[in-house]
């Protein structure tokens, strides 16, 4: 089983290539040529943040509710991002429109952070097969 140190470069490695896939995107303007790119950001985005919350919780050893703690962590951080959104502009306001794509990136978050779950547990644990919380 890989040691905690380990997992922690790797999340760093999968922030790494996502911060610059989402740097390219933004000078070639992807976002705006694909309307439909941010959704593979926004699950790349949940799955880092959920693994950097593995990290974490291997780090404290937490192992009672580490899923439920993963994915409120993956929320907390989508909701923070899209409140930051909001406020530098980057969305049109608060429309019905900008509500429905709001609350479909926070969705796409929590996607992102359940398969850091996945990954975690049949990737990185291997000998431990089920994804339930531990008792």
């Amino acid at each position: 089983m890989p040691t905690t140190r380990f997992k922690f470069y790797f999340s760093l490695f999968v922030a790494f290539l996502i911060i610059m896939v989402n740097h390219f995107a933004g000078i070639y303007q992807i976002y705006w040529l694909l309307s439909w790119f941010d959704i593979p950001m926004h699950i790349a985005g949940g799955f880092m943040v959920g693994l950097f919350a593995q990290t974490g919780l291997d780090h404290l050893n937490i192992n009672k509710k580490r899923n439920v703690c993963t994915i409120l962590f993956v929320i907390l951080v989508g909701v923070v991002w899209e409140f930051a959104e909001w406020y530098f502009g980057a969305t049109s306001g608060l429309g019905l429109v900008s509500r429905f794509d709001t609350i479909k990136d926070i969705i796409d978050d929590i996607i992102g952070g359940a398969l850091s779950i996945w990954f975690w547990h049949f990737i990185f644990n291997k000998k431990n097969t089920k994804i339930h919380d531990k008792q």
